[in-house]
């Protein structure tokens, strides 16, 4: 997990952009769609007095539970295509897409937006992460539950870098963390177990009749 560090040159900044943001704006998350493909949303707006004509972004760092996951090939091709969606995404272990939710793990996923000047009176940040429903069995109450914890979140203000999985940290160390306890449960449709029965049967007339068909016929 990234730690958000301190520096003597940034500490005055730091404590000024954190009663700003802490005592006007606090950070909004929202989750879009209903079906298997969601995506989580997070906007952060502050005053730009303190920073005026500085740049400007806002990191995420999301506990992707075993219920959920986050594609890094298609997050990969969103930042090719300059989509203003995202611009740098890294997931810290390796994600089996086609795992059930009974058969996978949970992991990590940072994210970073696109950098936004600092003009103007207020300063408006956003980060949009695609995640995708797993498989998960079938329930008597026909819907199963993911919870999707709160992030960490940071916001980072000063000179460009490039997004490496190696910078990134860095500029978590020079970020200030902005508190966010906005936590989710998804709720995920699932087949109904009451119908298992029914399954079962229909399951075994099937092959049963096409036999006696087959049979029949070559009989004729």
């Amino acid at each position: 997990e990234y730690m958000g560090g301190e520096h003597s040159s940034s500490k005055v900044a730091g404590l000024l952009f954190a009663l700003v943001v802490f005592g006007t704006l606090p950070p909004e998350r929202l989750i879009q769609g209903r079906g298997l493909h969601r995506i989580i949303e997070t906007n952060v707006a502050f005053e730009c007095s303190t920073f005026t004509n500085q740049t400007c972004r806002v990191i995420t760092i999301d506990q992707i539970p075993s219920g959920l996951y986050v594609d890094a090939d298609q997050c990969n091709q969103i930042i090719q295509t300059k989509s203003d969606q995202l611009a740098f995404v890294h997931v810290n272990s390796f994600v089996d897409i086609e795992a059930p939710q009974q058969l996978a793990s949970g992991h990590e996923v940072t994210s970073v937006s696109h950098p936004v000047r600092c003009e103007g009176e207020v300063a408006r940040l956003q980060v949009r992460l695609p995640i995708h429903v797993r498989y998960h069995l079938p329930s008597t109450t026909r819907t199963a539950t993911s919870h999707l914890e709160s992030p960490l979140i940071y916001v980072f203000c000063g000179e460009e870098v490039g997004l490496t999985t190696a910078s990134v940290p860095s500029l978590i160390a020079r970020s200030v963390s902005v508190p966010c306890h906005q936590s989710f449960d998804l709720s995920i449709p699932v087949g109904d177990t009451s119908n298992a029965n029914q399954v079962t049967m229909i399951s075994a007339i099937i092959p049963t009749l096409a036999t006696f068909i087959i049979v029949l016929y070559l009989s004729l």
